[in-house]
């Protein structure tokens, strides 16, 4: 074999210098992947491997293109003396379509960086639920040394950005109230989203998105022009999705609008789908009994969750339900959640904390479920809610309870008749 290379699960990988002294590009994802497969702590998957392919790929132009972050720029605050302003207006703001001056130069920015061949490109992974694409967006990130880079799931993220809106405008209007307003600032223009654009990439340049999906029109309004801003900042994007990108927001209100930014991900991303028959949520759950009573059910539980999280340390898990509320998991691991059902149903919850937490987890564990009577009625009507959700987004349920199912309901006659006929 040639000299300075090697085949890791036959892909070619070659050794490049780089600063600081030579090393192989495979320690990255690919690298780390092959770590787990040789400690025999996951199998070799084909349909993995060749997702690994564009994962490797993004490592190395980031390895390569970036070897000194610290003197990666902070983008300042652009001057905008010099720029003619436009009126802002309602359809400006949230529409992919600016005022023509922008758009012009918007226009010659793109083609300047359609010529630039060095420029990093981003990842699209998406296949079907359970086939590993945040466990294989994961080994990117973990493998990537770098400071300014985020992992989240992409309907906090953009929570966070409608905050952060929120946010700019109180203070424009502020400023506004002291007139305090300098007219080349975008406070002047009304627009937050390039100071927005600046200040996310400023806080993390290399962002990996779990789930990616677009369900309402305020998202869907705003993502071209605030991506295509974040792109020309620098951003590495990197997101797994269950749908393609052409698939996102179908059928959803004014989608011709929101056309422009699949064409930018399509532009600025490689695309990948993962077509696997494999539903990794599932490994280590066969053969597991998913509804327990007696003595020992909350022991049998302890077990399963231990044998479904590979032993891995449970940690305590927020999620970001709405701007407002949060949904606290106690123990979680390997993206199954264990909780009581006082937790889920007897806290004042619901439907959208179901949905949160349906979305969050494939394998969702509750214990101490009690026998229900008409007293416990919002508490009832609650775990039906929970229940609902959890099929409905295919969650596997294992629980222990106080009773078989057909008992766990009491109707309020069978109670008046074990109470009454003394």
């Amino acid at each position: 074999m040639r000299r300075g290379v090697r085949i890791c699960f036959g892909v070619v990988v070659k050794k490049r210098g780089m600063r600081g002294g030579r090393r192989w590009v495979s320690n990255g994802p690919l690298g780390m992947y092959n770590d787990l497969v040789n400690q025999k702590k996951i199998k070799l998957d084909q349909t993995q491997l060749e997702a690994l392919k564009p994962l490797q790929k993004i490592y190395e132009q980031i390895m390569e293109q970036n070897k000194d972050e610290e003197k990666r720029p902070i983008i300042e605050l652009k001057d905008n003396s010099n720029e003619k302003p436009h009126k802002p207006s309602f359809w400006n703001f949230w529409s992919s379509a600016p005022a023509k001056s922008e758009s012009d130069q918007e226009s010659n920015e793109s083609n300047s960086d359609q010529n630039d061949s060095d420029k990093l490109k981003g990842l699209y992974l998406y296949g079907s639920v359970g086939c590993g694409k945040t466990f294989l967006m994961d080994l990117l990130y973990d493998s990537t040394p770098i400071q300014r880079k985020k992992r989240i799931h992409f309907n906090a993220f953009m929570i966070d950005v409608h905050k952060k809106i929120h946010h700019w405008r109180e203070k424009r209007r502020e400023l506004r109230e002291d007139d305090k307003l300098e007219s080349s600032s975008d406070f002047a223009q009304g627009d937050p989203l390039p100071d927005l654009a600046r200040s996310l990439t400023n806080e993390a340049w290399m962002l990996c998105f779990d789930e990616f999906q677009v369900t309402n029109v305020a998202d869907a309004m705003i993502l071209h022009r605030l991506f295509s801003l974040m792109f020309k900042n620098g951003l590495v994007f990197v997101a797994t999705s269950n749908r393609a990108p052409d698939e996102l927001y179908k059928k959803g209100l004014q989608r011709d609008r929101f056309l422009p930014f699949i064409a930018m991900l399509h532009h600025q991303c490689i695309v990948h789908h993962i077509i696997s028959s494999n539903d990794y949520r599932l490994t280590g759950s066969q053969n597991i009994s998913v509804y327990h009573t007696g003595p020992n059910a909350n022991s049998e539980l302890e077990s399963i969750f231990k044998r479904l999280s590979h032993n891995e340390e449970p940690k305590r898990q927020i999620i970001q339900v709405t701007d407002t509320i949060t949904l606290t998991i106690s123990r979680a691991a390997r993206k199954v959640a264990f909780l009581t059902f006082a937790e889920l149903c007897v806290a004042a919850r619901g439907p959208q904390d179901y949905i949160a937490l349906s979305r969050k987890y494939h394998t969702v564990l509750i214990k101490d479920i009690p026998v229900m009577d008409w007293k416990m009625y919002n508490e009832c009507r609650r775990f039906i809610l929970l229940i609902d959700e959890l099929y409905n987004h295919k969650v596997k349920l294992i629980c222990s309870a106080e009773d078989v199912p057909q008992k766990l309901f009491v109707k309020r006659d069978d109670k008046e008749k074990q109470g009454g006929s003394g």
